[in-house]
């Protein structure tokens, strides 16, 4: 447990010490005494309650003292590690500006123990209500470390020590006792996609996916999760709830799974190679109903490369590849269809349920986090292309493709001609094509290697060889 306490009277920092920080273990609880040494500790650490007064001067000892000065302190905690608890400190409880305060947030089951508020107030003379606060969360806490976590023997999925407190508190949330923990998806964001076996009574109850990312990054799951209202029953697995208090600046988004959707298309696709084909259509065929949206659009190519990578990307590309001009290529027009779209269907982004060979194989996509109205083409091409890219992708396992092979990548019988998944691949394409043709599943595929660009992983003259049969064969349709 970590309590920051902020209050710049020396009298009072007395008394929280003989109060207050005694009654707890030496390292529990730090004392700052102004604006700049909160937020420093604030930047470094994470603390699980902030007591906070609101007059404060800037640097330790200054006489700049000014209510402006804890808003600062409040402005950052709000925004950077939102959730967290706060107790205003106050001697003046009853200000407009305490009261507007504490509706600042909802309440929060911030610690699966049930809803509390984020943002309260305690009197300036009651240090016992702090040390309330602080055995509060103590306690709190202890519940949380009573769960057990556990992962299969040679699988640990390498949670950092709050990400385990996600995990933790969203199965305290669901009153249960252990979690088993695997690892789906690391993910260039640093967000971590896992799947979470809940356990209480010593048998499972529950199976869920979980997003674990940093509390900024948590995007309103919710309105993302509307492009896929349209689809068949269970496409997307039904959100849970939400950590978004209790870690500090970690937190996640948890779904609920049926027992059968627990391989990933890149571990059916990696033991299965040459069922590639219905693996796609079973993908294909939970996007269907997204197909009566589609609306024809047009721009330059520049406009769909740039939802995958900024201009710098760009730059640093064109550097390297300086007789493409690829900025006069980016100019020229395309037509594509725009609908709603996964937007970043990689190979662990799908898992598949039934058997292979029974026609009854269905699909249901996680992490949609980067769901919209997009280019038709961009699941299919992302798909194809992350078995290559992605870091739990296929490339490593087979050795296809080298740098031979992606120079033909626009011509499909020449590219595959090598391929030990070539119907896979085969199957992604002809979706690509259906989605509008090929100048627009050019355009999309060149947008998703330009993005691969950036990243200090990807194989960059596979990237090169891919752009140039790109841009070439783009020039003659």
């Amino acid at each position: 447990m970590r309590v920051l306490i902020v209050e710049d009277d020396p009298r009072n920092v007395t008394e929280l010490k003989k109060a207050v920080v005694e009654k707890f273990s030496a390292g529990d609880i730090e004392i700052k005494n102004s604006r700049d040494s909160a937020l420093a500790a604030l930047a470094h650490e994470t603390f699980d309650l902030i007591i906070l007064d609101r007059k404060l001067p800037t640097i330790d000892g200054a006489l700049d003292e000014d209510v402006a000065h804890g808003e600062s302190v409040y402005s950052y905690i709000k925004t950077e590690v939102m959730g967290t608890p706060v107790r205003f400190w106050t001697a003046f409880p009853d200000d407009d500006y305490y009261s507007e305060k504490v509706n600042d947030l909802e309440q929060e089951d911030i610690w699966g123990s049930g809803k509390q508020p984020t943002v309260n107030i305690i009197k300036k003379s009651r240090f016992d209500e702090i040390v309330r606060q602080i055995a509060l969360v103590r306690d709190a806490l202890a519940a949380v470390d009573q769960v057990e976590l556990r992962h299969r023997p040679g699988h640990d999925p390498g949670l950092k020590h709050l990400e385990k407190r996600v995990v933790k508190i969203f199965a305290k949330r669901q009153q249960c006792s252990a979690a088993e923990v695997a690892l789906l998806s690391g993910g260039y964001s640093n967000a971590k996609v896992l799947k979470v076996a809940l356990f209480a009574d010593g048998r499972q109850t529950l199976l869920a996916v979980g997003k674990i990312s940093t509390i900024t990054n948590l995007k309103p799951q919710l309105e993302k999760h509307r492009p896929f209202n349209q689809l068949l029953p269970g496409a997307v697995p039904t959100i849970l709830c939400q950590v978004r208090a209790g870690a500090g600046r970690i937190g996640g988004t948890f779904y609920r799974l049926a027992e059968d959707h627990d391989e990933s298309v890149f571990k059916v696709l990696s033991t299965h190679l040459t069922s590639g084909a219905e693996l796609v259509q079973a993908i294909r065929n939970g996007t269907k109903p997204w197909e009566s949206v589609s609306k024809q659009q047009r721009g330059r190519i520049s406009e769909i490369r740039q939802k995958f990578a900024e201009d710098d990307v760009l730059a640093a590309l064109g550097a390297v590849l300086p007789d493409l001009n690829l900025r006069e290529f980016e100019s020229q027009e395309v037509v594509w269809q725009q609908r709603p779209c996964h937007g970043d269907l990689h190979g662990e982004n799908a898992l598949l349920c039934g058997e292979l060979g029974s026609g009854q194989m269905h699909s249901i996509f996680i992490d949609v986090d980067e769901a919209g109205e997009l280019p038709a083409p961009i699941d299919p091409i992302t798909l194809e292309l992350s078995c290559i890219f992605h870091r739990d992708g296929l490339t490593a396992k087979t050795g296809w493709p080298n740098a031979n092979d992606a120079i033909n990548w626009a011509d499909i019988n020449k590219y595959v001609a090598n391929c030990p998944y070539s119907e896979f691949v085969r199957a992604c394409r002809e979706w690509a094509h259906d989605c509008g043709g090929n100048r627009s599943y050019y355009a999309c595929a060149y947008g998703y290697l330009v993005r691969q660009f950036k990243y200090d992983d990807t194989d960059k003259d596979l990237i090169k060889a891919m752009i140039r049969t790109i841009v070439a064969a783009y020039k003659l349709t």
